[in-house]
């Protein structure tokens, strides 16, 4: 379904559809068309480095660079919501942003309220 939204993104701004059947090119192509593709590398390393601070049992640390590669990801899809007037982008955009960032933030701040309330 993810792939089916950002096609309709793609189409708004004028790059092919097939572009977000490739995953990590997709989210590439998502950062050119909003906004500066230095955002794009930003959110990639902050997701390896979390990633490998999580196999090595740093996980603290890797809580706080996964963090802060949603919180990239999240300014990725609002410059998409923003830089465009045509409804085509804005409503993926918007169903993006709830299912990928801000439904992982809610439950993890339920299974926090959960273990320590």
């Amino acid at each position: 379904m993810r792939f089916i939204l950002c096609a309709f993104i793609f189409n708004s701004y004028g790059e092919e559809w097939w572009k977000a059947l490739i995953p990590i090119y997709s989210e590439y192509t998502l950062a050119t068309v909003a906004c500066n593709p230095l955002y794009f590398w930003i959110y990639l390393a902050c997701s390896v480095v979390g990633i490998i601070l999580l196999m090595m049992g740093m996980f603290p640390l890797a809580l706080l660079a996964l963090a802060a590669s949603l919180i990239v990801y999240s300014i990725i899809l609002f410059a998409v919501f923003v830089s465009t007037d045509e409804m085509g982008a804005k409503i993926p955009a918007m169903i993006i942003l709830v299912t990928d960032v801000l439904l992982p933030i809610l439950s993890f701040v339920a299974s926090f309220m959960k273990i320590f309330l």
